[in-house]
């Protein structure tokens, strides 16, 4: 430890172990560990990130792994080997985690690749492709178009073209594309439109409000960080205060596009609540089922639900696949919905394989 060996004030070896086993966990940068959980340390934090540095490089010269690499790096084996992922995901079909409760960030991460969680029905995609099929031959159906988002991201996030009928697609919601917006101004400054986007959803502000702000931050010629040199009245002042603190949070420190992301998301979920209050089933009916919960104990909307699985269901021109989320919690009943539908319990296992 060089020159701190004698500073009675620097953190011992094993706190400092600590310090960087907590950063890999919890996936925050170690100056972020050091302020939030030992912030009696911060007037040494050059020195431990310094330090952590060290630690790093010195392990890839010599090939050294201790735990947390294991973690970090089959979470990238995962991620960004899908043929790998696949394998592994096609071999175990259940995973047990023994106090769930105790994960951290990175092992829930791993967990949800092992597990396959998202992949079912892309996996199924590929594999039909893979045998010959055409992918304008292959359709997925869905009770209401908001079922399909996850599916959607996967798609996207595997680089397999979809076209979607009915319904928009997830990345053309509005809120998703608020969000959206706030990271493109953050690659391209200019956008005149994201900036419009980013700043009528602040209170107080209308279009020509909007515009000066705009203006003020191309005369800075500063990037987004124009934004900065902008003054408002008090009663606007509010909004713009969030906004700033966010620009001035991603331009403090190097920052991944997840860490710009979620970033966003704590900033933007108050504007999300005040813009979109009045649409509350856009997030708890995606945990409704088919048929959907409010049809259960009605004898007419159960009949039209089962017709709807009929007119679904013969469209197949070769095979059928029926997939259901393992569990999923209802918010608006309270329950735990964790079994296939009714509309396919008197379907004969001769017909209807399950596995």
């Amino acid at each position: 430890m060089g020159p701190f060996s004698k500073n009675r004030s620097f953190p011992r070896k094993q706190t400092l172990a600590n310090i960087f086993s907590r950063a890999v966990n919890k996936v925050l940068f170690v100056e972020d560990v050091v302020l939030s959980d030992y912030p009696h340390f911060a007037p040494h934090i050059e020195a431990i990130v310094a330090l952590s540095n060290a630690y790093r490089k010195q392990k890839a010269e010599n090939i050294f792994f201790d735990y947390d690499d294991l973690l970090i790096y089959l979470e990238m084996l995962l991620k960004n080997h899908s043929d790998v992922r696949d394998n592994i995901c096609s071999v175990y079909h259940y995973i047990m985690v023994d106090e769930y409760q105790d994960t951290n960030k990175i092992q829930a991460e791993i967990i949800y690749l092992l597990a396959g969680i998202k992949q079912i029905l892309v996996q199924k995609i590929k594999e039909i492709h893979r045998n010959g099929i055409p992918l304008n031959q292959i359709a997925v159906l869905f009770r209401a178009s908001f079922h399909s988002f996850d599916l959607e991201i996967e798609l996207s996030r595997d680089g397999i073209p979809f076209i979607k009928v009915g319904g928009f697609k997830f990345t053309e919601s509005a809120h998703i594309k608020d969000v959206l917006t706030h990271l493109r101004v953050l690659s391209n400054p200019l956008d005149r439109i994201s900036w419009y986007r980013i700043l009528l959803l602040l209170d107080n502000i209308g279009p020509k409000t909007a515009m000066d702000i705009y203006e003020t931050i191309l005369a800075e010629k500063a990037g987004y960080t124009g934004i900065f040199a902008v003054q408002l009245k008090s009663r606007r002042s509010k909004g713009m205060v969030r906004l700033k603190d966010l620009f001035s949070t991603i331009d403090s420190k190097p920052m991944s596009v997840s860490q710009m992301g979620e970033a966003i998301v704590n900033y933007y979920v108050p504007i999300l609540k005040e813009k979109y209050d009045d649409h509350p089933k856009r997030t708890r009916d995606l945990e409704g089922r088919f048929p959907s919960i409010h049809a259960l104990h009605r004898k007419k909307e159960l009949e039209e639900e089962l017709r709807l699985m009929y007119v679904a269901s013969t469209r197949a021109k070769k095979n059928l696949f029926f997939t259901y989320p393992v569990q999923v919690y209802d918010r608006s009943s309270g329950m735990i919905l964790n079994r296939p539908s009714r509309l396919i319990d008197d379907i004969p296992d001769d017909i209807l394989a399950k596995y």
